[in-house]
């Protein structure tokens, strides 16, 4: 498999980033989590105390649409972080083909299409997601297309580790 390394130090360093982006995009929805969790809390205290246990159940239910909502943000989040570089790395993916005989390489034409493809997979995932979560509530959904892009790099991650 010939692919020219530059490109392959790119990929390197945007992995690296993507880490950073990940762990940084982590706190900040721990904290937002956290902080909705609170909010949900003191709100079943005040159900529990005016309307009884009939209200609580269904506050229950809602509890755990607002543990998907908040880990659909977060993995959104994440994603939103990974944009712009997807677009450099979009930029740069016709390097892939500067050695000499790559174009006959299927590995590098894969690897070239990935990276060209992955701007758009992680922007309609994410806008997918957040029309799924918030305007037609469907938290399960909305959740399972914001792990698309998680999907698409897991792929490529198997597909160029022999």
């Amino acid at each position: 498999m010939q692919i020219n390394s530059t490109a392959i130090n790119f990929m390197s360093i945007l992995i690296k980033f993507i880490c950073i982006a990940v762990v940084v995009a982590i706190v900040i929805g721990m904290i937002k989590g956290v902080k909705e969790l609170r909010k949900s809390i003191s709100r079943n205290k005040q159900m529990d105390k005016e309307l009884g246990h009939i209200l609580n159940e269904v506050d229950k239910e809602k509890n755990g649409n607002i543990i998907i909502k908040i880990i659909t943000i977060i993995i959104n989040m994440i994603f939103c972080l990974i944009f712009p570089l997807s677009l450099l790395g979009a930029m740069v993916s016709p390097m892939a083909f500067d050695s000499p005989g790559s174009t006959e390489s299927i590995y590098t034409w894969i690897f070239f299409l990935s990276t060209l493809s992955l701007p758009a997979v992680i922007l309609i995932s994410v806008m997918i997601s957040f029309f799924l979560l918030f305007k037609s509530k469907l938290y399960n959904k909305a959740i399972i297309v914001s792990l698309v892009p998680i999907i698409y790099f897991a792929t490529i991650f198997l597909l160029f580790n022999k």
